[in-house]
């Protein structure tokens, strides 16, 4: 790990709410097959580098005389194993990974200054949010359409959501499913291959996958592909992004929906993110020169 690495991921998991950081390893073992791998003590016991920066990290944490506590995001985006070994198993294109999907709307939240819960598909999870995320949902059960139904949060869905059934089939379920909590079905869906991009009205283009709906005549497209297709819709609160998207168009999409919320991002530089705690706010500087946050401190 860079400098200092230890002590900042230490620092941020408590940050997020962590009750316990847990090192792997103690102590480095002299033989077998994980002999390799570093601890914070070496083989014979004498402290390694990383024994120095926990015990700054413990030094750290009890200056700051006060006990971190769990907080409860406005944001939740949802990360559903059994989606991930789903489109792993048909994935419909040599570049699709849903973990990565995932990723690229955490990354834009976070570069929007943003802090977040990563919470699984289920509504108890979800309660009392203002904004939820759900890319890629491989099946949705009927509770958690009825939880879609009722909500008041706002909610950001696409693309591959609630495509299939558990058992691998196209929903066709007309009558009862989560397209009929949009308002519109997938018409036709395209893999795009490695290098190619659709653009979306210059603000970003979708690349990896893309759909085209069949929408309602009521519903009006927020944003349209190059070629003519709805790329963002809505009915009501419920939103949903057509295709997987670049980062410039990731966070052209969630500043809109923040907007709605009157949630104010924060611009912040490379390298630097932030989470809030309760009533604390950490800032994290991932690169490898300091930073002046001195603006972002006092709101100028």
């Amino acid at each position: 790990p860079a400098k200092g690495a230890v002590r900042l991921w230490t620092h941020e998991a408590f940050a997020s709410g962590a009750e316990v950081v847990s090192y792997f390893r103690w102590r480095q073992a002299p033989f077998a097959q994980e002999q390799m791998h570093e601890g914070l003590l070496q083989p014979n016991s004498e402290p390694n580098e990383a024994y120095y920066e926990v015990a700054k990290v413990k030094a750290e944490l009890e200056s700051l005389n006060t006990i971190i506590t769990p907080s409860k995001s406005r944001i939740a985006l949802v990360f559903d194993y059994e989606s991930a070994w789903a489109w792993n198993i048909q994935p419909h294109g040599s570049d699709f990974s849903y973990s990565q999907l995932v990723q690229t709307f955490y990354s834009a939240l976070r570069r929007l200054g943003l802090s977040i819960d990563i919470v699984p598909a289920d509504q108890h999870m979800l309660q009392d949010r203002d904004l939820i995320i759900i890319p890629g949902l491989f099946s949705f059960k009927p509770d958690f359409i009825r939880f879609l139904e009722k909500t008041n949060s706002i909610v950001l869905a696409g693309p591959r959501t609630g495509t299939k059934t558990s058992n691998f089939h196209i929903e066709n379920n007309k009558d009862y499913n989560l397209f009929s909590v949009f308002g519109f079905s997938v018409k036709r869906t395209e893999s795009l291959r490695p290098g190619t991009e659709i653009n979306i009205e210059d603000i970003g283009s979708f690349i990896h996958w893309r759909e085209i709906l069949e929408c309602s005549s009521s519903l009006q497209p927020i944003l349209i592909s190059q070629d003519g297709f709805p790329a963002l819709v809505n009915n009501n609160n419920i939103f949903y992004l057509t295709g997987w998207p670049t980062e410039q168009l990731a966070n052209y999409v969630l500043e809109y929906l923040l907007m709605k919320l009157n949630i104010k991002p924060v611009t912040l530089p490379e390298n630097l993110r932030i989470r809030d705690n309760g009533d604390k706010r950490y800032f994290f500087n991932y690169g490898d020169t300091p930073l002046n946050i001195k603006h972002l401190i006092d709101g100028s």
